[in-house]
């Protein structure tokens, strides 16, 4: 008798230790919070070329034990198109152990799978875009510095952009320094010369001055795209060239002035 009282005991034991091992394994991570996202992998704009993305996720309410409530905004640039378009959508966010999905509400979003990792997400969506979900919550007490990795993306994005801003820079203002230079004396093909070598000068600055704002501000590339209106600052039809030092000592250095 006390061996099958024995037994029955350890049966016991152990149906109660599975259980409680069970209730263990549903315990999942804590989602709530703000993340912000940067998608790689994006199809190209039929008229806008190569585009670039991100965005911030809000996670605002638990409503299952693996399931959460909240929104979005994603944002994208496209590498001719100056400007940046925003989208938003309310969502769902599934976990189970360390897998995530999100649905979005709206159509025309592709649902994400997902692989958490403490305070990163990443995986892909239903149309093969790459995404990395970072959890803000987990780094607020943190300073604020801006990686390699965002100052290679930033390089990234001014890489697709740098033709168009020249592009535009010749538009606006290759007439003015052509008349100006020939009429100090210089044939057209030297007025020429000098206008393209300004015109490249004007980019560089325009450029570093991006850079160097970047820098200052101390954010995540993602964070940057979508707190500075950055389409203004590499738009020449948006600038006051006169306040720009290192445009005005590139018109100059030609010999002329940008009015």
């Amino acid at each position: 008798m006390a061996t099958i009282a024995k037994i029955t005991f350890m049966i016991f034991l152990g149906f109660f230790i599975a259980l409680a091992d069970e209730a263990v394994g549903q315990e999942q991570p804590d989602l709530l919070g703000t993340w912000t996202f940067t998608a790689t992998g994006l199809p190209d704009d039929p008229r806008c070329g190569a585009a670039s993305g991100g965005g911030e996720l809000q996670v605002t309410r638990k409503v299952t034990a693996r399931a959460y409530r909240g929104s979005i905004r994603s944002y994208r640039t496209t590498e001719r198109c100056s400007g940046t378009s925003v989208d938003e959508s309310a969502l769902t966010v599934r976990i189970r152990d360390n897998q995530v999905s999100i649905e979005y509400d709206e159509e025309g979003w592709a649902a994400d799978s997902l692989v958490l990792d403490g305070a990163v997400m990443t995986g892909r969506d239903e149309h093969g875009v790459v995404t990395e979900w970072i959890k803000q919550d987990a780094i607020q007490d943190q300073a604020i510095t801006t990686s390699e990795a965002d100052v290679a993306k930033l390089e990234d994005y001014l890489a697709n952009v740098e033709p168009d801003i020249a592009e535009r820079l010749r538009d606006y203002y290759n007439q003015d320094l052509q008349e100006e230079l020939e009429n100090t004396g210089l044939n057209e093909e030297q007025a020429g010369e000098i206008t393209e070598r300004t015109i490249q000068r004007m980019l560089s600055c325009m450029l570093d001055l991006v850079r160097d704002d970047f820098k200052v501000e101390g954010l995540s590339f993602t964070e940057y795209l979508r707190n500075s209106n950055l389409s203004r600052l590499i738009n020449p039809r948006a600038v006051d060239f006169r306040g720009i030092e290192c445009v005005q000592d590139a018109a100059q250095n030609a010999g002329v002035r940008i009015r």
